[in-house]
């Protein structure tokens, strides 16, 4: 046990005799150094304060990125700044390293807050907005194919108004472009892009279908039927029933290539009021004719204007309308002759009434031959009784297939029936 405690008492001296003058050393240092060391720690401990500090509030360490004069913005370091650059350039259509100039960036330290820190891509996104020669645009593609593209226009607005500018008022219309129309946005090189007006004539060449269902009313003309009675002469019209129009309720599916009607139907057509015929009493009992008529008539000698057995009288002299002749109902090309021999004084488009011949045959007397589908004599040339000088049609203001025959006596329209012997 006394050993141990004297190897003890051995070990002690021998460190306090080695420690001591240690010790002393340090001591005196302290004091000869004590302004400089109580500056050191007052720096510690601002410095230990100063990274709790930033721990605490989110403060970061950042570099702040000057391009062109301007700030640009704050990254974590100096290297994301190429990482930003390959995004601008990708971003552009048409674009690479030789449409930018980074010689003209620098980077600052700066102490700021995590939240402040810029991506990438906004970093790109002012690389790009820092380069007057890139612009936002939009492309516009048909079929695949790149056509146009334009900034500072609202392409998409256009186009809508492309396809709405042949729709009809009041119709449910639907519409669309014939080729696939494709709108892409972005940024491009402004030397890549089109003026407004070349723009606009490619979109409105843009081919465009337009289905429009249209419901209107329709009126339906009336007929106008005649009844004949012997109690009255022949010049005698009287409407005994009034005509009335029908109306339909009509629906309509037309179809427009570019306005250009390339379709037709009728989806419906309902009946709201049928039509009602007018229906007209006319004379058929022959007037008593004076010594002169009747000499007028016999000099006349007038043949039949149309083939025996090929008409039906339609309308007589009169008729309730002021009819200034006789219509006789036949066939398309059906004959016309000459009723008489005489000079062609006019031949061709008259009016209302057609393809039309006019033959004087002397003192006083013509006669006038209207609704032709062909004139078969010229103004001028000299016509026999019996000659084909047209063919029946329907030309000028005409319902139907006829021949308007009229017979002028000293420049006044009278009965053609007793000339032409018609009951």
């Amino acid at each position: 046990m006394k050993k141990t405690k004297d190897f003890f008492n051995r070990v002690y001296n021998v460190v306090y005799d080695n420690v001591k003058p240690l010790f002393n050393g340090v001591k005196k240092f302290i004091y000869e150094n004590e302004r400089i060391l109580r500056a050191v720690s007052i720096a510690i401990v601002f410095t230990a304060a100063l990274a709790v500090s930033v721990l605490a509030t989110g403060l970061t360490f950042g570099v702040e990125v000057i391009y062109g004069g301007k700030d640009a913005g704050v990254i974590k370091s100096a290297k994301e700044f190429d990482s930003a650059k390959s995004v601008a350039v990708s971003s552009i259509n048409g674009a690479d390293y030789k449409n930018f100039d980074f010689k003209d960036v620098d980077f600052r330290p700066v102490l700021t807050l995590k939240n402040r820190i810029s991506s990438k891509d906004e970093i790109a996104e002012v690389i790009i907005n820092g380069n007057d020669d890139i612009v936002y645009a939009t492309e516009v593609f048909v079929n695949g194919e790149s056509v146009i593209c334009i900034d500072n226009f609202n392409v998409k607005e256009y186009l809508e108004t492309c396809l709405s500018k042949y729709d009809i008022a009041g119709a449910k219309n639907t519409h669309e472009f014939i080729d696939n129309v494709e709108v892409k946005q972005g940024y491009y090189l402004q030397c890549n892009t089109s003026n407004v007006n070349d723009a606009v004539a490619v979109l409105n060449g843009l081919k465009v279908k337009t289905t429009s269902v249209v419901t209107k009313e329709v009126t339906v003309p009336y007929s106008t039927v005649t009844k004949k009675t012997s109690m009255q002469y022949v010049g005698y019209s009287s409407v005994i029933t009034a005509g009335v129009k029908g109306l339909n309720r009509r629906v309509e599916n037309i179809v427009t290539l570019n306005g250009v009607t390339t379709s037709n139907s009728i989806v419906s057509n309902e009946v709201l009021r049928k039509p009602v015929n007018e229906v007209v009493l006319i004379g058929t009992k022959s007037k008593a004719l004076s010594a002169a008529d009747k000499a007028t008539i016999a000099n006349a000698g007038f043949l039949f204007p149309l083939p025996s057995g090929s008409y039906v009288v339609t309308s007589y002299y009169g008729d309730g309308r002021n009819h200034q002749g006789v219509d006789l109902g036949a066939n398309k090309g059906t004959s016309i002759f000459a009723v008489k021999g005489g000079t062609v004084v006019s031949s061709g488009s008259n009016g209302a009434y057609g393809y039309c011949v006019i033959i004087d045959h002397g003192n006083g007397v013509k006669t006038l031959y209207a609704h032709a589908s062909k004139l078969l004599v010229s103004k001028g040339e000299r016509v026999s009784a019996g000659q084909v000088v047209a063919l029946v049609g329907t030309t000028g203001r005409s319902s139907g297939n006829h021949l308007h025959f009229e017979v002028i006596i000293n420049g006044r329209n009278v009965n053609p029936a007793p000339y032409i012997n018609l009951r």
